[in-house]
C-alpha cells in the first residue's frame, strides 16, 4: 500500500514540475501580443486592417455600412482601385483594405467628406477617417 502512496505523490510531483513555468518561455504558443504601436495602428493580433478603407484624393475614407439605391447627382468622379493591402491603411491614391482591385469608388468636386462605393447593386457610404 506504501508503494502505491509513494508512486502516486511521485507522479503527482512529476506532473506538478512540469506544469510549471517561469513566463520567460519565448516558445509559448498561447502568448498573445497585440501590438498597439503607430506602426501598426490595426491594434489587432491578426494584424489586419479591421475596417474596409480606401484613399481618394489625399484623404482616407472608411465604410460606414450606410447603403443607397442612389448616389447624389454631383458624385460623378469615377475612381478605379489600383492595389489592396489588408494589413497596412491605405497611404496612395486609389489604394485600400478589404476591398477588391478593380472596385468602383464615386467622389464629388463639391463635397469631400464622403465617397460611395457600388458593388453592382447598391451604393456604400465611406466616410473621411481622421
Amino acid at each position: 500500500m506504501k508503494k502505491y502512496i509513494l508512486l502516486s505523490l511521485a507522479i503527482i510531483t512529476v506532473f506538478s514540475l512540469t506544469a510549471c513555468n517561469n513566463g520567460n518561455d519565448s516558445n509559448n504558443i498561447n502568448t498573445v501580443e497585440v501590438v498597439t504601436s503607430e506602426e501598426d495602428m490595426t491594434g489587432y493580433p491578426t494584424g489586419n486592417v479591421q475596417v474596409r478603407c480606401v484613399m481618394i484624393n489625399d484623404k482616407l475614407y472608411g465604410d460606414v455600412n450606410d447603403h443607397f439605391d442612389e448616389i447624389p447627382d454631383h458624385f460623378t468622379n469615377r475612381h478605379t482601385i489600383e492595389a489592396v493591402d489588408d494589413y497596412s491603411f491605405p497611404e496612395q491614391n486609389l489604394h485600400g483594405a478589404n476591398i477588391n482591385v478593380g472596385d468602383v469608388f464615386y467622389s464629388s468636386d463639391k463635397i469631400d467628406l464622403c465617397v460611395y462605393y457600388f458593388d453592382g447593386e447598391k451604393y456604400t457610404q465611406f466616410k473621411e477617417m481622421k
